[in-house]
C-alpha cells in the first residue's frame, strides 16, 4: 500500500491510499460528494476486512491526477469504512 497526494477533479490535494491487492477503485462519500453527483445503490455487495460499510453509492464521473498521470472514473464504487 502506498499512501500519495492525490487530486480530484480540479480540487486541492487529498491524501489516498494505493491497494494494489483492492478488486476495483473506491472513494469515501464525502470525497465523491466534493467533485460529483453520487446516487445510492443497495445492491452493491463488497465484503472485506471492515469495507462492509453502511453507506453505498456510485460516483458519477471524476478524474483522478496522481503527479502528472490523470485516470478518468465512471461510476466509482464509495464506500464508508466500518468502524
Amino acid at each position: 500500500m502506498l499512501l500519495i497526494q492525490t487530486r480530484i477533479n480540479e480540487l486541492p490535494s487529498k491524501l489516498f491510499l494505493i491497494d494494489t491487492g483492492a478488486f476495483s477503485d473506491t472513494i469515501s462519500p464525502a470525497a465523491a460528494r466534493e467533485v460529483t453527483k453520487v446516487r445510492g445503490d443497495s445492491n452493491i455487495q463488497v465484503k472485506g476486512l471492515k469495507w462492509s460499510g453502511k453507506e453505498r453509492v456510485y460516483c458519477r464521473h471524476l478524474t483522478l491526477t496522481f503527479s502528472h498521470f490523470r485516470q478518468p472514473a465512471r461510476d466509482m464504487v464509495a464506500l464508508t469504512r466500518q468502524e
